[in-house]
């Protein structure tokens, strides 16, 4: 026996020698159309692999060849730059096909769990891979491994078959930089909006993720990515026109018509996230009061309205930068991490504009210091102290391994207790953090389990609202959440409802409330709905009225006349407010004009 299984190993690696060694006429016509074949193959099993069925690649290939002939030909002019530039085909495909496997598995897994598709932006997350994995349901599915072994099998038969391009190495390289020239060509100049054109691809913006899931629909994975890396690079923020210290100097000369009201200054300043904090109630006539009765205690003791988000089931940097900023990300072409935009040293932000009042200024969040970078980031808005997961005393105290809100209220009231100087205190918080399929195994559906979590937090609202009564400081409080929650394909409540690309709106819309230990007056709060950059600019009117900043009082004059500016509010076409996206640009690009 062990005879026979040498004998064989013997004759498999000659066959293996002889293949590779082989180089007569015939031969490499063999190897040129297995060369030629490979970006047609890794084209359909990238798609199939996040698609995970053969009727729906189909349904691609057939209602859009124009985008598969677009994937292909693409697709092939990297595979030839990469293969020329190494020579060897099986060393270019082995790169490809670990890249496009690996970038369809990550979509699979996100659009499985949480309903949005994977985007260019996301890979800065790259180095968050743990906290990411944590958010995901990892499986494996036949197709996910059968378009492992396929992939393996065709880099193995271009390794076999000794698939090479006979070129000089000059010649190599002028190839394999023509061939990355007009890929470049077809996807980041200005000659890709005609080639889409030609091809079928929808080129759309996708303002919101409703959008997005139907350019996908059309698109697929591979055109999907060019279209937005095209957009990416192709929309950079621009110096605005007449950028001046002069223009600036002109938009800060704008103040309310009214003076502010004579509230006395708050000792506190307290603004509050919560995480995919939403009231559903607004969507679904089923939804009961129960679930929001001290939130809804809050709004009939404070003030209470609408803010208008710029993000909808995720990217809670979006939310986050608003309300630390009091600019638009709008302005900034809504990034999905519009503090990665930022090119000053220092950001004039809301802390940093208490700090120069005089008040303390703390970051708590009970998660990872890195994730999107908060640790190295905020620190340049102004905090003079950053917590974060290390200094809560968490413990058990966890809703499927996310800190509850309880404990996170709970550490911003001790803060409050124990520092003498005035303080604003920023937390954002993770209870209700996305996935939401824990226990589907047992019946419970996503958004039953969601509202289980709601509930907790509004037991811990009404715990934090009796702590703040029984302050002995005046202290003022914004509570918001940042966006609605994505649901995973299963009973996704969004498609139950019938909201989709046409009238996802409602979903960018999120209650708050403002909420005080003392008595409030609502006079110079907007009757309207207002976009969420503009709350905490409006909560310094209400804390301090005496010491309204410039920029504050500037922006709450241009709230009456432009309350809301957000992309997702506008899908027809992109946003245009010289005011806006002029201080905006000054504040964090530009030259700070506005801060001196």
């Amino acid at each position: 026996m062990k005879r026979r299984f040498q004998s064989l190993f013997l004759r498999i690696r000659q066959f293996i020698r002889t293949q590779r060694g082989a180089d007569t006429a015939r031969d490499r016509r063999i190897n040129y159309v297995l060369m030629s074949a490979f970006p047609f193959l890794l084209v359909l099993l990238t798609e199939l692999n996040h698609l995970q069925s053969l009727s729906s690649l189909w349904e691609f290939v057939r209602g859009g060849f124009g985008v598969f002939c677009f994937d292909v030909l693409a697709l092939g002019l990297v595979f030839m730059a990469l293969t020329a530039a190494v020579k060897h085909a099986w060393i270019a495909a082995a790169g490809l096909s670990g890249f496009f496997y690996a970038l369809s598995c990550v979509e699979f897994f996100k659009f499985d769990v949480s309903g949005s598709h994977f985007l260019p932006p996301d890979m800065a997350l790259a180095g968050n891979l743990n906290d990411v994995a944590g958010m995901a349901k990892l499986h494996l599915t036949a197709y996910l491994v059968i378009d492992f072994f396929i992939l393996l099998s065709v880099v193995f038969v271009l390794w076999m078959r000794n698939c090479h391009v006979s070129m000089r190495p000059s010649r190599r390289g002028i190839t394999a930089a023509v061939c990355l020239i007009c890929a470049a060509a077809m996807v980041v100049t200005p000659l890709s909006g005609i080639l889409y054109g030609v091809f079928g691809v929808d080129h759309r913006e996708a303002v919101s993720t409703f959008m997005a899931n139907a350019k996908f629909k059309r698109n697929r994975l591979l055109a999907f990515w060019a279209s937005e890396l095209s957009q990416i690079v192709l929309g950079g923020i621009s110096e605005p026109d007449n950028y001046s210290a002069e223009a600036v100097a002109a938009l800060l000369a704008e103040v309310p018509d009214e003076p502010f009201a004579p509230n006395p200054a708050a000792h506190n300043v307290v603004v509050i996230m919560g995480e995919s904090y939403a009231d559903f109630r607004k969507l679904a006539s089923d939804v009961g009061n129960a679930p929001y009765s001290a939130f809804d205690a809050l709004s009939s003791e404070g003030i209470s309205g609408t803010a208008v988000v710029p993000t909808f089931g995720g990217y809670t940097a979006r939310s986050e930068f608003e309300l630390l900023t009091g600019l638009p990300v709008a302005s900034l072409k809504d990034p999905i991490e519009p503090h990665r935009e930022i090119e000053r040293e220092s950001v004039a932000a809301i802390p940093a504009l208490f700090s120069k009042m005089g008040y303390k200024t703390i970051y708590l969040h009970p998660y990872t210091a890195d994730f999107y970078d908060r640790n190295t980031v905020y620190p340049t808005f102004g905090f003079d102290t950053l917590l974060f997961e290390d200094a809560f005393a968490i413990g058990d105290r966890t809703r499927y391994g996310r800190a509850d809100d309880a404990v996170c209220f709970e550490k911003l009231v001790e803060l409050l207790e124990s520092t003498e100087e005035p303080t604003f205190l920023f937390a954002a918080t993770m209870q209700n953090h996305q996935p939401y399929y824990y226990e589907a195994e047992s019946g419970k559906d996503e958004m039953a389990f969601y509202m289980e979590g709601i509930a907790e937090t509004d037991r811990a609202l009404q715990a934090l609202k009796d702590a703040v009564d029984a302050l002995r400081e005046p202290t003022i409080l914004l509570y918001v959440g940042d966006h609605y929650p994505f649901f995973g394909l299963d009973g996704n409540f969004y498609e139950q409802n019938g909201y989709g690309e046409e009238n996802y709106a409602a979903l960018y819309r999120q209650s708050y409330v403002i909420y005080a230990n003392y008595e409030l007056s609502a006079a110079a709060v907007p009757e309207t709905e207002l976009s969420l950059f503009y709350l905490p600019h409006l909560l310094i009117s209400l804390a301090v009225p005496e010491s309204v900043p410039e920029i504050s009082a500037a922006m709450l004059c241009h709230a009456q006349t432009v309350p809301v500016y957000t992309t997702a509010c506008d899908a027809d076409e992109r946003l245009d407010d010289y005011f806006l996206d002029a201080l905006t640009y000054d504040r964090v690009i530009g030259a700070g004009y506005s801060v001196r």
